[in-house]
């Protein structure tokens, strides 16, 4: 009857595999009696899960489910860990892609490559014997620009990140290919960034920021070990206007450069009877250059000009506690000192020769006599106002762009 016949079939079954070191009857028993199961031995499970963990390759995947019924592109990302050779398959999110939120597709388990013919593998368990490596799925099949099928869905890996390409190379001596970029990912991408919105002047441009990032905004970040470093740290520079009307000519101004936080205010000393009220000219606040850049302490080097809301600013000169932080803020090598050749010095420079070659050998001892009775604060040196008089003086006629051209190209030493 049946009862003989499955008596029959088990005792085959027990008696096959009596005596033998590797039986899987007897890793279930063992198993059950509290025993470690395992396809290999202890100590090279062992010793591969303290070589590998926390080694971990990952894969940028991309299903194609275009062609059924509202099918979609979805991508995944896998991850194969080393340390026991599972392999997890994580769904990337998409806002507003109207899918419910599915995050695992696969959980951290070993990756079959015939899912049909080993779903019903125990050897897990250790009631079976573990099937060879070439049945799960290992680094080496993994390989941008290939597949892998996980278990009927076919993902077609488009990209790694750095330590996986770094370990193929190490370790395999392989390279991985360049990442691949799906068509209409790209078309989707560019299609839902927006450009960023110009800065409307309110607040600082930060905060502004933050209302485009978010709808809820969040207090911007600050560098809080460049505060700490730099708090209470003021540069002051003087300066006046580039390009000034006779009645603007006298009229002076202080820029105060905040090294905290890269903001800057400029103040207007008052003058008695100048009909200009004195004071606050321009907020603190954070300012850029043409280029988009903030304004930074390599900007206002005597003989600069700087430009702010269409004002044009020389600076003249600087504090003392600034000209000793300047040989620590200007930057080092051939960048650190401004170029003597611009093409405003050419210009400015072929002026004073043609003056000077009218005049003859008058002309050059002449200007040489000015400039150094010019030196009123004797310091053997000369300011920007001081050359500006020597030039009028000397009736070389030069504009304050070209002066101050010519004066912050010899201003190697940018003390002014």
């Amino acid at each position: 009857d049946s009862y003989s016949s499955l008596r029959t079939s088990m005792t085959r079954s027990a008696d096959e595999g009596y005596g033998t070191k590797s039986n899987p009857l007897k890793k279930f028993m063992e198993a059950s009696l509290g025993a470690t199961a395992g396809g290999r031995g202890e100590d090279e499970n062992l010793q591969q899960f303290l070589a590998n963990d926390r080694k971990v390759l990952r894969f940028h995947c991309t299903w194609d489910d275009t062609g059924r019924l509202y099918g979609d592109k979805i991508a995944y990302t896998l991850h194969y860990f080393l340390a026991d050779d599972t392999v997890e398959v994580r769904e990337v999110p998409v806002m507003n892609s109207g899918r419910d939120n599915f995050p695992m597709l696969l959980r951290k388990q070993k990756l079959p490559k015939d899912w049909k013919k080993d779903l019903h593998n125990n050897a897990a368990r250790g009631v079976e014997d573990n099937p060879s490596p070439e049945t799960y799925v290992r680094p080496e099949e993994l390989r941008v620009g290939g597949t892998v099928n996980v278990f009927g869905r076919t993902l077609k890996i488009c990209a790694c990140d750095a330590f996986t390409a770094k370990w193929y190379r190490d370790t395999l001596g392989y390279t991985q290919g360049p990442p691949i970029r799906d068509a209409d990912a790209k078309e989707a991408e560019e299609a839902k960034s927006a450009p960023v919105p110009p800065y409307t002047g309110f607040g600082d441009e930060e905060d502004s920021l933050a209302s485009y990032y978010s709808l809820v905004p969040k207090v911007p970040k600050k560098d809080f070990n460049k505060f700490m470093k730099n708090d209470r740290k003021v540069l002051r520079f003087s300066a006046r206007l580039a390009r000034a009307t006779p009645e603007d000519r006298h009229r002076s101004f202080i820029i105060q450069l905040y090294l905290a936080d890269d903001t800057l205010a400029i103040y207007e000393p008052a003058i008695r009877n100048s009909g200009i009220v004195g004071g606050q000219f321009l907020i603190r606040n954070k300012y850029r250059k043409a280029d988009g850049q903030v304004y930074s302490v390599h900007d206002f080097i005597p003989g600069n000009e700087i430009t702010i809301y269409k004002r044009r600013f020389l600076v003249v000169d600087a504090d003392d506690f600034t000209k000793a932080l300047y040989p620590h803020l200007l930057p080092k090598g051939p960048e650190a000192k401004p170029a003597i050749r611009s093409p405003a010095c050419a210009a400015a420079l072929a002026k004073v020769r043609e003056h000077l070659r009218r005049q003859g050998i008058h002309g050059i001892h002449g200007m040489a006599r000015i400039f150094r009775r010019m030196n009123e604060n004797g310091d053997e040196g000369l300011d920007i106002d001081e050359v500006t008089a020597g030039f009028a003086e000397a009736g070389c006629k030069l504009s304050d762009e070209e002066v101050a051209a010519v004066f912050g190209a010899f201003d190697v030493n940018a003390n002014g």
